[in-house]
């Protein structure tokens, strides 16, 4: 059975100014790139939208995934996070395993997805996280016993609060790139200058 992916699009991207799940990177939205590169590696993809809802799902309705709306969105990741990982679970009872992504890193591949999903069954971690920018973070897969730490976190923090709590059950990965989130008009300029 496909590992369930979890991807995190939900926010309002305030300090972006208009939505970054919409952005264009290379022909292609944001939000469809990551949805794409979980596809291309698992059948089981899960997308949380919150903020602009409607327009977001437009982008997905022809793709063979499962869209959960949050309607609290506002409150944080975390809360988003928690009603993605419910749906998924409610799906899938007996999933074993969920990789957690966000969709403003417009480096991720389905290779980095994929190498994440092989390295978990080649380690007794519990965690396989994602290493750049001298830190661990998503893209990351967590095993069936941090579904529960996942299920306790903060509405405001996201899946690396239990990443950084539990070091020793980590397994990192590295994912050249990794830090280049899309936050800002100007994170955005810099992205598509560095990548002609």
């Amino acid at each position: 059975m496909s590992t369930p992916i979890l991807i995190l699009a939900a926010g309002s991207s305030s300090r972006m100014g208009t939505s970054k799940q919409l952005l264009d990177i290379h022909g292609q939205k944001l939000l469809t790139r990551s949805v794409n590169a979980a596809l291309s590696v698992s059948e089981n993809v899960t997308v949380v939208l919150g903020f602009d809802r409607e327009q977001h799902s437009k982008l997905l309705e022809t793709l063979p995934l499962h869209i959960v709306e949050n309607r609290d969105w506002a409150r944080g990741m975390g809360n988003s996070l928690k009603v993605g990982l419910a749906a998924v679970l409610h799906k899938t009872q007996n999933a074993e395993e969920i990789l957690i992504m966000v969709c403003d890193q417009p480096t991720v591949s389905s290779l980095h997805l994929q190498n994440i999903i092989a390295r978990i069954n080649q380690t007794d971690k519990t965690i396989v996280a994602s290493g750049y920018g001298g830190t661990f973070g998503v893209p990351a897969l967590f095993k069936r016993a941090q579904f529960e730490r996942l299920q306790r976190i903060d509405d405001k923090d996201g899946a690396r609060m239990v990443i950084r709590q539990f070091p020793q059950s980590v397994e990192a990965i590295d994912f050249p790139g990794g830090e280049i989130d899309l936050d800002t008009p100007e994170d955005y300029e810099r992205f598509l200058s560095g990548n002609k």
